[in-house]
């Protein structure tokens, strides 16, 4: 690209211009100082690469700074050389844009876009543009009638121009519309009629009263104005009459000769007098008119009864026959009598007006119509049985009949007032239960569901029925009641506890087995039914000489047991065995606690020996003064099978309580031989059927 620098300097006067011109590029298309394609401009100031590369420079067609000009090209002789200063002198008007020009139209003609100044022609310049200036009077200033944007200002174009005279402008030249043709405001006054403002007519003035009113309107009669200046006394907007304003617009009123009947008026006579016929206020003379005429005794203005004046203006009083109501008369007999049924002030005589009217049947009267007091609501002397409740009664049903709820002393009837109603089945004047009669006046029975323990029973379930616990006589029903109660579980009641007859105390059959002994059937009862356990499947003793050998196991071991205290001298106690007797170490005569419970054992042959099947004698001696004895035991041990025998017993309960009642002095003395039986399931070896020895089975089951 070749770039030239023009400097213009001003040196005494002299203007030098100096050019220096920038080395080419090479290898650049549109920046290498060339004319490539021919076009005679060098291609930098093509449009293509001015657009795609952003060359500037001379010949790109823009004056840039230093250039007195640029063309666009580098072509000389056309006014721009092409190092961009002007070749040719550039004048106005030649077309092309100079330093110093705003434009250039190559014409000298003011009357396009471009002055003959090469200006841009602009509104306010003075110079008259055709086509789009009005008129232009060298400024921008409205109201000289040439306005701001250059056209002519005149009336109707919607600008008010105080300056030209005009008072206003609607944008048309129009009269009669509030703005006229010259721009001047259309008024009542003006001297002009504008009927399209509503002006009737217009007499150059705003005044009232001269047949033109302020408002310019016609002033006449029945336009809401009065004239008094034309006469009117009144205007209503009308010219009808019998209004109050007649239709020559003056006054109407009672006096002036004419009925208005508009104005209510029923006559006139020209006057204002009364009692003439015609009253003050011109209506027709007559009772009810509210003004006392002669012949009239009242006038209330109304020709209604019953107000203390009549309708033929008569006074109303009690007595006149005629019943007053608005003077508070009930009735009117003619008369001011009493006694008759209408009394001496026109009032009905009736019961509560305080007055007893014996004529009428009344016993009393005390001014109310209360029943509660001692005359009633029909003035009869309050009673008992009138069907009023009265101070000192529970109740009146109308009636002195009993048994109805209410006594014939006006008394509530009631269970417990000692009086038996119809209702009740008792009354014993009293609510209390177990008495024979109930709180609900009830007799008391068997079955109500009220246990009466004055009456013996022990239970009261609501029913008579047995066999559900409580039975028909109310007793309660148990076990030994003498009742089998099947839906209890009983099989049998015979009337006792006891368990050695055929009904056990459970009231359960007795059978061999239930742990009881059936007297005079069973002779033992072990609660099972089992055999060789010394109690046979049939409830009978297994014994030794029952001709049935029991394979019941041998003694091995027997313990002695006792608690016993001996106060004089040591002394030992004695057990007895069938035959035989063990004798063992008894209390050292301490008298004391100690050694409380002892026992010995022993497997003595000649001791176990004396066991046989079945009952076995076992006796106990602790004989002789300051010898307590509290208890005795013997157990036998026969295999798995244990047999306790308490020989004595002078203390009951566990071992624990035994010895306690020993320590508290719970012994007995001075205990001779005490014997026992007990039966013993043991081994036999035979059975003969008897106890005899010799026979080959001895007395104790062997050979």
């Amino acid at each position: 690209m070749r770039i030239v620098l023009l400097i213009s300097m001003l040196l005494a006067g002299c203007q030098t211009i100096v050019a220096f011109e920038t080395p080419r590029e090479s290898g650049a298309q549109c920046n290498d100082g060339l004319d490539n394609d021919g076009n005679q401009a060098i291609d930098c100031a093509d449009v293509a690469c001015l657009e795609s590369s952003g060359c500037l420079g001379c010949g790109n067609g823009q004056r840039e700074p230093g250039e007195e000009c640029d063309d666009g090209n580098l072509v000389p002789n056309d006014g721009c050389s092409p190092g961009c200063t002007v070749d040719v002198p550039a004048t106005c008007g030649d077309g092309k844009l100079a330093v110093g020009e705003q434009c250039d139209d190559g014409n000298a003609s003011d009357a396009d876009g471009c002055l003959t100044s090469c200006r841009v022609a602009r509104c306010g310049d003075g110079v008259l543009h055709v086509g789009v200036e009005q008129c232009d009077d060298g400024n921008v200033t409205p109201g000289d009638t040439c306005s701001a944007t250059c056209a002519i200002e005149r009336c109707g174009d919607g600008i008010l121009q105080p300056t030209l005279g005009e008072d206003c402008d609607d944008t048309n030249t129009t009269s009669g519309d509030g703005c006229s043709a010259a721009c001047e405001n259309e008024l009542c006054g003006d001297g002009i009629v504008q009927a399209a403002l509503g002006e009737q007519c217009d007499d150059t003035n705003q005044l009232s009263g001269d047949g033109c009113s302020s408002s310019c309107r016609n002033e006449l009669c029945g336009d809401g104005i009065v004239q008094g200046t034309l006469g009117e006394q009144c205007d209503d907007t009308n010219a009808t009459s019998n209004d109050g304003c007649s239709a020559t617009c003056q006054t109407e009123r009672c006096g002036d000769g004419l009925v208005q009947g508009g104005l209510g008026e029923e006559c006139d006579d020209t006057n204002a007098l009364n009692n003439d016929g015609c009253s003050a206020t011109c209506l027709t003379e007559r009772c009810g008119d509210g003004v006392l005429q002669a012949g009239e005794a009242c006038d209330d203005q109304n020709v209604l009864a019953g107000d203390g004046c009549s309708a033929s203006c008569v006074i109303e009083r009690c007595g006149d026959a005629i019943v007053q109501s608005g003077l508070g008369e009930t009735c009117d007999d003619g008369g001011t009598i009493a006694g008759d049924g209408c009394n001496a002030t026109c009032k009905l005589e009736r019961c509560g007006d305080g007055i007893v009217q014996a004529a009428l049947g009344e016993q009393c009267d005390d001014a109310n119509t209360t029943n509660e007091d001692t005359c009633t609501n029909t003035c009869r002397t309050a009673r008992c049985g009138d069907g009023f409740l009265h101070v000192g009664e529970a109740c009146d049903d109308g009636n002195q009949v009993a048994n109805d709820g209410c006594t014939p002393s006006c008394v509530i009837e009631r269970c417990g007032d000692g009086i038996t109603q119809t209702s009740e089945q008792c009354d014993d004047a009293n609510q209390l239960l177990d008495d024979g009669c109930t709180p609900m006046c009830k007799l008391e029975r068997c079955g109500d569901g009220v246990r009466q323990i004055a009456l013996g029973e022990a239970c009261d379930d609501s029913n008579t029925l047995a066999g559900d616990g409580c039975s028909a006589t109310c007793q309660l029903e148990s076990c030994g009641d003498g009742i089998t109660q099947s839906s209890a579980g009983e099989q049998c009641d015979d009337a006792n506890l006891d368990d050695a007859d055929a009904c056990t105390s459970t009231c359960q059959l007795a059978t061999c087995g239930d742990g009881f002994v059936r007297t005079g059937v069973e002779t033992c009862d072990d609660t099972n039914a089992t055999a060789n356990d010394g109690c046979g499947l049939t409830c009978q003793l297994e014994r030794c000489g029952d001709g049935i050998v029991q394979t019941g196991p041998v003694v091995t071991a027997v313990d002695f047991s006792w608690l016993a205290s001996s106060c004089v001298a040591p002394r030992d106690i004695v057990f007895r065995v069938g035959a035989v007797s063990f004798q063992a170490q008894g209390d050292t005569g301490s008298c004391t606690c100690a050694p409380g419970m002892r026992t010995i054992t022993t497997t003595n042959p000649t001791v176990l020996g004396q066991f046989v099947n079945g009952l076995n004698a076992v006796s106990v001696d602790f004989s002789g003064s300051g010898h307590y004895l509290g208890w005795a035991l013997v157990t036998v041990h026969a295999g798995a099978v244990t047999t306790e025998i308490v020989v004595y017993e002078g203390v009951a309960g566990s071992a624990v309580a035994r010895a306690a009642a020993m320590c508290t002095g719970g012994f007995d003395e001075n205990i001779p031989l005490r014997t026992v039986q007990a039966p013993v399931s043991v081994f036999e070896q035979c059975d003969d059927g008897n106890l005899n020895n010799g026979d080959g089975c001895n007395a104790n089951c062997t050979p």
